[in-house]
């Protein structure tokens, strides 16, 4: 036997190891997401903002706001992340409500040769209104945000979940802060208090602003976050059980639970999902924004955008507690079938062989190796 024929042997041999270990990570942890239906065509959801009306709103206990962010779509990426809105029965079928479409705002062909974008839709109900929040960033030719680029927060009103009012400016916040503020969250106490990243603070830092009925910005500070050292990147803001309940999307990758009886001072809970990257699954690059929301007394959910080697997803954590949720399969099936398997092992290959990497975009998600809680 040749030496070269022995090494090619280990390394065949190697390989079929690390292929059978990878293969039996992903038999264990092979959920799938949530299936809703983008305007953009590749079923790609993202960004989620969930509410749960105990009575009903317009036929459905559960409303929905996300963008879809497809991996590759021309003319850029983020063109198409539109604010959509669906409505759930039960919280794990969505549809569009009979007679509504998706996007409830869209760029116009002016807006997309500069290059602009929507980004972080808020769903928050009001009077028996529900509102849709969400920023619009121009970019006013330049691919890439730059210290012109402006950001501006606006609002969408319905009374049937179909019909939406004119597209609304709430706050231009380039005019008011002079940088980005993102992933606003919002909640309706005879006003709107509303939670944001200070993304460009000299460390990213949770922002807390209250805005009367009439439009006035008031009561701007940065809130204190104690128990737990964090940089946030998108957050989720809800009142239940007497607390106000933060979700942070931190940029270690972890998605952790805070909470506050004033919704100023917050204090560490635990981390509700911390990624193992296993090959094959439909968290296995990242999470991102994540919503949470009681139902009853024994029933907590988090619904979280994900994202996976070809798409985005919104998955879902569910439990008898905030603090005992795990990921569940939101489908009869799997989410990655072996020659499924196979062939996105061939695609990575490929790609690491090509030196063939994502736009610009996919660093959104970051890297992180340790523990998740499943079902």
């Amino acid at each position: 036997m040749s030496p070269l024929f022995f090494i090619l042997c280990v390394l065949l041999l190697f390989l079929v190891l690390y292929l059978a270990y990878c293969c039996s990570r992903i038999k264990y942890h092979n959920e799938c997401p949530l299936y809703i239906k983008t305007f953009d065509g590749d079923n790609s959801p993202y960004h989620p903002s969930v509410l749960y009306m105990e009575d009903g709103w317009n036929g459905y206990h559960f409303w929905m706001a996300e963008t879809p962010f497809p991996f590759k779509h021309s003319p850029y990426r983020d063109r198409w992340e539109c604010p959509s809105v669906h409505a759930s029965a039960d919280g794990i079928v969505w549809r569009i409500p009979q007679g509504g479409k998706n996007p409830i705002d869209d760029l116009t062909d002016e807006g997309i040769d500069g290059y602009d974008f929507f980004s972080d839709p808020d769903l928050v109900i009001r009077d028996g209104e529900l509102e849709c929040w969400y920023r619009m960033s121009l970019r006013k030719g330049e691919i890439n945000i730059t210290p012109k680029t402006r950001h501006i927060l606006y609002r969408k009103k319905t009374v049937d979940g179909i019909s939406w009012s004119e597209r609304e400016e709430m706050l231009d916040i380039s005019k008011k802060f002079g940088r980005e503020i993102v992933s606003p969250s919002l909640i309706y106490e005879n006003g709107y208090r509303m939670w944001a990243v200070d993304y460009s603070a000299p460390a990213d830092k949770v922002l807390y602003m209250f805005c009367d009925v009439d439009g006035t910005w008031r009561d701007i500070h940065h809130c204190k976050l104690s128990g737990h050292s964090c940089s946030p990147w998108h957050i989720d803001v809800s009142f239940f059980d007497g607390f106000y309940w933060l979700v942070v999307y931190e940029k270690t990758e972890i998605i952790s639970l805070w909470k506050s009886k004033n919704g100023t001072t917050f204090d560490y809970v635990t981390d509700l999902l911390d990624n193992q990257h296993i090959d094959g699954s439909f968290d296995e690059l990242g999470y991102y924004r994540a919503s949470l929301v009681k139902v009853s007394d024994k029933d907590y959910r988090l619904y979280f955008s994900a994202v996976s080697f070809s798409s985005t997803h919104i998955g879902l954590l569910r439990g008898d507690d905030v603090l005992n949720m795990h990921i569940v399969n939101c489908s009869d099936g799997k989410f990655c079938s072996f020659w499924g398997w196979i062939w996105m092992y061939v695609n990575k290959i490929k790609e690491r062989i090509l030196a063939i990497r994502y736009d610009n975009n996919i660093n959104r998600v970051f890297s992180c190796a340790s523990t998740r809680k499943r079902l």
